[in-house]
């Protein structure tokens, strides 16, 4: 997995697998979510998904349903309590004993916080849960959400969040934010 981190350079690492994987990664606290396919198809006795984890501070939180005439694919965001390491990689910015509310908050204040001309990342913002910080983004109305953008620096929203970036004097390089010129320090 830290070969996996190093690799991608700041951006998600996807792992695929059976419940041996998943079980793995879960008691080494590093798994940010996961999707869990449910198929009516029994291929042989099957594996408990949970068997083996002693850990008592994972929280998962259902944040997508999608059916299929084929299968049911439920995706989970997870969270835990206490702070992760993984290899010196990834350091979580979650406060022990956080509640979804108080993260989501969090993630509202680092948003907020990023002045005009400038730009963070969805890993500045939250270097353990990146697509978490995309999903608080999506349902939260009022937040300069046009200033997070890709760790390349492209846009998600495309034109719009351009136009707006733009307007802002932050510095492009062709359809991507120059973010040697426009990304806060992470530590700010």
């Amino acid at each position: 997995m830290a070969r996996a981190h190093a690799a991608a350079a700041g951006k998600n690492v996807i792992v695929m697998g059976g419940a041996d994987l998943l079980r793995r990664y879960l008691a080494a606290g590093v798994v940010d979510e996961f999707t869990l396919t449910i198929a009516p198809v029994l291929p042989g006795a099957g594996k408990r998904l949970f068997d083996g984890i002693s850990r008592t501070d994972i929280v998962f939180e259902r944040t997508a349903v999608v059916e299929s005439p084929f299968a049911t694919h439920l995706r989970f965001a997870f969270g835990q309590t206490a702070p992760r390491d993984i290899a010196g990689l990834m350091q979580s910015p979650r406060v022990a004993g956080e509640d979804r509310e108080s993260r989501r908050e969090r993630i509202v204040e680092r948003v907020q916080a990023i002045p005009e001309g400038f730009v963070r990342t969805y890993g500045d913002i939250d270097p353990a849960a990146p697509r978490l910080v995309g999903l608080v983004l999506s349902r939260t109305h009022g937040i300069p959400w046009h200033r997070v953008v890709r760790a390349d620096g492209s846009l998600p929203k495309g034109a719009a969040q351009r136009r707006l970036l733009l307007r802002e004097g932050v510095p492009m390089r062709g359809q991507r934010v120059d973010l040697a010129e426009a990304r806060l320090p992470p530590d700010l």
